[in-house]
């Protein structure tokens, strides 16, 4: 080598297939090939790595490099450059002698704008890169709503203003959706903001509306919508001592209708005046038309104060009959007396001139205060297919209902319902009633008592009717106290003849006690609990208790039986039973049905104060579930193992429950404080 290049530093650098030496003084630099290699002594760059690939201006970097073998003794030389003049490495690092990496330094100069900047190293022709995000530090971009949740009526509009920081770009995207909906059934939207929302309520009530930023569509915001049937027209009754004319427009309090006898929409709301109300102007043939095309309001008659609006009647007519659909009725006390008929307190069938199937019909906190033939009743028209579906009673007293000698009656009943659908879901709805001393200790027609129910689904496979259609809807009893009653407490009857499909039948979470002490039911067999020819039956959390060791007529009373039932279709399980005798559960004739393993029978529940009340008084409370809070309590297990089981409180938060019917969700004016509501996502 030359005396100038003795001056040089030398680095060993290979190619594929040889070895070279490079020489460099001052800013020049001489390639010496050396003799050829074989290619496994072949040096490659392995990699380039920073600290961080994001690098704020000003500011430095610790980055490395690396090379796939150990460098010769001599130390070996990579050329760095970077596609940024702001941003400076150095021109060449050396991987020292018998090392495979080295490190240096990324400086950003200030001033530097946000941008992408390429760090290269090279070495024999071959380059390596590393993308560095390079410049000022980034604003974080974030998006708000305002208002951040909302409740809007059908058919209604609500503004919604999106902020977008971060960025001078402020556009957002609108959109909104939900789990019970799609398309233009959850609402629109304008790119104004402007949310309109659909003409129906969702099921669940509720979609989210969201902004989403165009700067960057990972960030948004999103506001949660309730959607509330719209509230319809206030109409007002009252009794025609208190001026109550169905000439008047209805309009306002002075000018209050008479009777519920006009045609009214879904979600109008007909207030009545405190007083006493002839029971003429509310039996059949005394209910207007409701529109209600998606079926899935009511219009409610509702008495302005709870328990302040009552009928007594000794006459043909039942205190209440309701035989149009749509209807729901709150608030009221109905008491009938022996005369020239035997009228129920409320009623819910078809019109015997003029049927027409009746459906969507709510009894909500109502008293049935001492009645001839039954408290709360449904019944089909008489020899044809023409009856009741999509009933509900919820939260209402049945006291001493079944004192006519007529026929033989029960507190609460449902008899050979017909579908007006054939949609899933449950159709006929009893939760929350308390029914108790409900018998006559005179015998019926024919000279044999034969019901005194606390409350019964009799005759869903319309086996005794005279056609043939059999109800294949579901029924649900949910969270009712059965107490002292002439028959059992709870009677699911009759759904098993003929070739289905059979009506699904669920009870749960109800409490039965001191039952079947009517001694007139001669012949029978006694169940706190009574299955009688039925199928796709099923039991769970319900608690049964006896306080008789024998039942009417002297059969022995059990906490559950089952007769005349001989399929594994039917099912109890994960309920309580006890008998102070014993006597927890039977079955005769059922050959087919076990009791599950997992129900608790023959352990003491240890009642509070087991104790049947009087005559309700709930004049001053606010709804049957507080005039009714002594009872409650007194029905409540002490025994901790057995608190699950039977009637629970009510409460507040809804809790998704795939029984309630869904339609009552979108129900106006619903009474509070007598059932959890099933509406949860």
């Amino acid at each position: 080598c030359s005396s100038d290049l003795s001056r040089a530093r030398v680095w060993s650098a290979s190619a594929a297939g040889s070895e070279d030496l490079i020489a460099s003084y001052s800013s020049g630099s001489q390639i010496a090939h050396s003799a050829t290699t074989t290619s496994s002594n072949i040096t490659t760059i392995a990699g380039v790595s920073c600290n961080s690939t994001a690098l704020s201006s000003p500011g430095a970097d610790s980055c490395s490099l690396s090379i796939s073998r150990a460098a010769p003794s001599t130390g070996l030389g990579i050329a760095l450059t970077t596609s940024s003049t702001g941003v400076s490495v150095p021109a060449w690092v050396i991987v020292p002698g018998g090392g495979t990496s080295t490190a240096f330094t990324v400086n950003v100069a200030s001033g530097i704008p946000t941008e992408a900047v390429a760090l290269s190293a090279t070495y024999q022709g071959l380059s390596t890169t590393l993308q560095l995000q390079v410049g000022s530090t980034p604003p974080v971009i974030t998006v708000a709503l305002s208002p951040g949740s909302g409740s809007v009526q059908t058919n209604s509009s609500e503004h919604f203003a999106a902020s977008v920081s971060g960025t001078s770009n402020t556009a957002v995207t609108w959109s909104v959706n939900g789990s019970g909906c799609s398309g233009s059934a959850c609402g629109t939207i304008t790119s104004a903001g402007l949310y309109t929302a659909p003409s129906a309520v969702p099921s669940p009530a509720s979609v989210q509306v969201k902004a989403t930023s165009q700067k960057d569509t990972t960030k948004s915001a999103t506001a949660t919508v309730t959607i509330t049937a719209a509230q319809g027209t206030t109409y007002y009754i009252a009794p025609a001592s208190a001026g109550g004319n169905d000439r008047n427009d209805g309009l306002s309090a002075n000018a209050p209708w008479l009777t519920p006898n006009h045609s009214v929409n879904c979600g109008d709301l007909l207030l009545a005046a405190p007083g006493s109300y002839n029971a003429d102007n509310f039996t059949v043939g005394n209910w207007g038309t409701v529109s209600c095309p998606l079926a899935n309001n009511v219009a409610w008659l509702k008495c302005g104060t709870f328990d302040t609006c009552r009928i007594s009647t000794n006459s043909l007519s039942s205190g209440i009959w309701i035989d149009r659909s749509f209807w729901g009725l709150q608030g009221w006390e109905v008491t009938t007396q022996k005369g020239s008929g035997e009228p129920t307190c409320f009623i819910v069938a078809p019109n015997w001139s003029n049927p027409v199937e009746v459906h969507h019909v709510i009894l909500a906190n109502n008293i049935a205060n001492g009645c001839q033939s039954g408290g709360f009743s449904s019944a089909n028209h008489p020899g044809e297919v023409i009856g009741v579906d999509y009933l509900v009673l919820v939260g209402n007293i049945a006291y001493n209902s079944t004192q006519g000698q007529g026929q033989c009656f029960t507190g609460i009943s449902v008899y050979a319902p017909v579908e007006s659908d054939s949609l899933p879901g449950t159709h006929i709805y009893f939760t929350g009633n308390i029914a108790w001393d409900n018998w006559d200790p005179n015998y019926c027609a024919g000279g044999v008592a034969t019901d005194g129910e606390g409350m019964m689904f009799d005759e869903v496979d319309a086996s005794n009717q005279g056609f043939s259609k059999q109800y294949a809807g579901q029924l649900v009893a949910d969270n009712n106290i059965l107490i002292g009653n002439g028959g059992p407490g709870l009677q699911v009857d009759h759904n098993n003849a003929g070739s289905g499909p059979w009506a699904t039948i669920y009870t749960r979470h109800n409490t039965l006690w001191g039952n079947n002490h009517d001694m007139t039911l001669a012949g029978f067999s006694h169940g706190e609990m009574l299955w009688g020819a039925v199928r796709n039956s099923h039991s769970t959390y319900d608690l049964a208790v006896t306080n008789l060791q024998y039942g009417g007529g002297g059969g022995p009373d059990a906490a559950f039986y089952v007769g005349d039932s001989p399929t594994s279709t039917n099912s109890v399980s994960n309920s309580w039973g006890y008998s102070p005798w014993g006597n927890n559960s039977e079955t005769i004739g059922s050959s087919g049905f076990s009791f599950a393993s997992t129900n608790v029978f023959g352990v003491n529940p240890q009642l509070a104060n087991p104790t049947v009340p009087g005559a309700p008084s709930c004049s001053g409370y606010a709804n049957v579930t507080a005039c009714m809070a002594t009872t409650i309590a007194n029905f409540t297990p002490n025994n901790s193992s057995a608190k699950a089981y039977g009637y629970q409180r009510p409460g507040s938060t809804p809790v998704k429950d795939s029984l309630f019917p869904q339609w009552l969700c979108t129900v106006n004016n619903f009474p509070a404080g007598l059932v959890t509501m099933g509406c949860a996502n």
